[in-house]
Formats: C-alpha cells, structure tokens, sequence
C-alpha cells in the first residue's frame, strides 16, 4: 500500500527513501509535465482569446489543438516551461507531505477505532484525515511554486501578452515578483490553492482507500472459493508430514508454524487453501492499488476541477491590473473570477482542462503507487536493526 503503518514508517530508511524518491518522482514528474503545462493553457488562454478559446467545443479536442499549438510555436521546449521550479521545490514539499500525511493518516486511525466503523470506512477516513492534513502543511512551499511555474507556463501564449511579465527563470521570477507586488506575490490565490489541493488531497486518499478495500474484497471474495474448494494448491509441493502439521506457505512467504488449532484438530489441506486466500499474492496488491490510485484520480480530478480554473486564473491573471474579462483596475477575487467565467463560458468554463488534468492525475496516481510500493521495499530497514536501535 502507498501508505505505511506506524511500524512500517519506523523502520523505514528516511535518508534513503526521500533520496530514492526524489529521483523517481522527479522522473515521474518529467514524463507528465507537459500536461501539466496544456491544462494550464485551456485554462487560462480563454480568458484572452488564446489557442484554448477557439475550435470544437470537445474537451479532448481542444486538449490536442493546445497541445499542437504549443509544439508548433514554441517547439518542444516549450511543454517544459516551469519544469525547474517544480522540481526545485519537490523535495521539500515531498518530504513535509509524506510525514505529516503517515502521521496523520495513523493518528485519525486511531481516533476512528472507538467508532467501531467498518475497515471501507476506517480506510477512507483515516486516508482522507490524513491527505487534508498533508496538503494543508505543504502550502507554504506549493503555492509560491505554483504562482511561478503557471505563469511561466504561459508565457509565449496570447494569454500571456500584457497580462504577465516575462521571466528567464524561476530566480528572476522571484525576484520580479516581490520587487512588483511584494512577498505577498508569491502567494497569490493562497485561499483558493487551499480550497484546491486540501479537498483534492482528502478526496483522492478517501476514494483511494476505499477503492483498494473494495478491489481487494471483490478479487478475493472472485478466487478465494476456488482457492479454498481445491486447496491443494496451496500446499503443493509439500510432502504427507508437512501438511498433516499445516505447515503450508502463505502467499507472503509467512509459515504457519502451529501445528494444531487451539481445540487440537490439526489443519488440513482446505484450511490452508482458505489461508492463502485470505491474502492477496504482490502482483495482484500491486494491479489493486494501481487500480485504486487510476480511479482515485478520475474521482479527484473530476470533482476539483473547477476549483483548480479559478485557482489557475487567479495566480496567472491577477496581476494584470484588470479583472480577468479586461476591466480597468478592478482587483480580482474569487468570487469575480467565477462570476466572470460563468457570464463568459458557464459551466463549460469549469471543465477547462479537465481531460489533461484528470489524465494527468489518474496517470500520476497509477505510477504513484507502483513505485512507493518498490521505494517500501528498497528502503526497509531489517527489524532487528530497528530493535537494536531502540535498545
């Protein structure tokens, strides 16, 4: 699971979990960039009559004129804009997310269990106490990434003539920002930042783990008769001694080591066929959590969508000293933004970008889990240094 119990996180090699990470994030984070930068364009170039504002109505046809329109005018390069100020503030914003989501995640679990919940709802609260938590502890680092790389992201677009300055990079950026605007400029749609990623956050570890539980009991409860009617599976390979004494593997590789249950009736061939369905074999926890990530994103992505247009809008265009439909001198806030989209767009204007976005998301949270799952493994600490340490 992408989300480790207390004992797990103990025993974990920080040092060598957040370095292994950082590279295969990073990676990750490059290969899904550039929708990243087309879900930014949809949203924000039909504010000034951009590339996004034109052509079919189709969501996903305007994602592809986006995309080709990028390509076309800016090459190749420019579906990387603002990618270095990303990966700058990766790895502080990863390491505070991680802590504070394992921290909390466990903590809501315990609080949960005098609530006597189900496991489905033990799971989804304790995933989605923990990713709110994480997400409002990582702001101070995301939104001044994320006012910089958006606005990057746009320059060289229409949408960008007279509504931003240009930045050669992310240092220049900070520095024209806080000479323009002040240190509050960095942290523009802070609100709205908050009202995006905290629900997005809590939405998609709540959907995912209550994905994962309902994968897990639909796959077992599938196979787990077979496995227990012809049993025999499970103990093959064994000779006449072992399995009168029940010592059959696990699917986990844990060894049944009693030899008779607790009224002396020693536990035949169903018994241990009704064992090792009562787990999941690595590969097929890992296609379920893969699974649960993909449909956690199409959850979050899809519901927090219009939160994240007005957030985007916000941090790109307010600065233009106009409100976004080119008022004079009217400050934007939250409520204009979305009074204005709705009068210019209506409720299409809130899908802007949802089919990268989502895309985006439902592919970041499939590679996500795959690759916690092996960074886990990579950086486990053996028990007994983790005893010897305590000790």
């Amino acid at each position: 699971s992408p989300q480790l119990s207390e004992s797990d996180w103990d025993r974990m090699n920080k040092l060598k979990f957040f370095g292994y990470g950082t590279v295969a994030f990073s990676g990750l984070t490059c290969l899904l960039f550039p929708m990243s930068v087309v879900k930014t364009r949809m949203q924000v170039e039909a504010a000034r009559g951009g590339a996004g504002a034109r052509g079919s109505s189709n969501p996903i046809v305007q994602m592809a004129h986006t995309f080709r329109h990028v390509v076309r005018s800016e090459g190749v390069g420019g579906l990387y804009r603002g990618i270095t100020t990303v990966l700058g503030a990766a790895l502080p914003a990863r390491i505070v997310y991680l802590s504070v989501l394992e921290a909390a995640k466990a903590g809501v679990g315990r609080a949960a269990q005098p609530l006597e919940l189900s496991p489905a709802q033990v799971a989804a609260v304790s995933s989605s106490g923990g990713g709110l938590a994480a997400s409002l502890a990582t702001q101070a680092i995301v939104v001044p990434q994320d006012v910089i790389s958006s606005r990057m992201m746009v320059q060289g677009s229409a949408a960008s003539s007279g509504s931003v300055a240009y930045y050669r990079g992310p240092v220049d950026a900070i520095r024209q920002i806080v000479a323009a605007e002040g240190v509050r400029g960095l942290y523009k749609g802070f609100t709205m930042s908050v009202a995006t990623y905290a629900p997005s956050s809590a939405i998609w570890w709540g959907s995912y783990g209550t994905y994962k539980h309902l994968f897990e009991e639909t796959l077992l409860s599938v196979r787990g008769g077979k496995r227990a009617v012809g049993g025999g599976d499970a103990c093959a390979g064994r000779d006449a001694t072992a399995r009168a004494q029940g010592q059959c593997e696990g699917v986990h590789g844990a060894v049944a080591s009693s030899a008779a249950d607790g009224q002396g009736h020693a536990p035949g061939v169903a018994d241990c066929g009704r064992q090792a369905a009562a787990h999941l074999t690595y590969y097929e926890g890992l296609g379920v959590q893969a699974a649960a990530g993909f449909c956690a994103g199409l959850t979050s992505g899809t519901l927090t969508n219009p939160l994240d247009v007005i957030k985007t809008r916000l941090q790109v265009l307010q600065d233009s000293g106009g409100s976004e439909s080119g008022g004079g001198g009217k400050r934007m806030t939250i409520r204009s933004v979305a009074s204005d989209l709705w009068r210019a767009e209506g409720v299409a204007g809130f899908t802007r970008g949802i089919v990268p976005r989502t895309a985006n998301v439902c592919a970041w949270g499939t590679c996500m889990v795959v690759t916690y799952e092996a960074l886990k493994t990579l950086s486990m600490r053996p028990e007994s240094d983790v005893d010897a340490q305590q000790t």
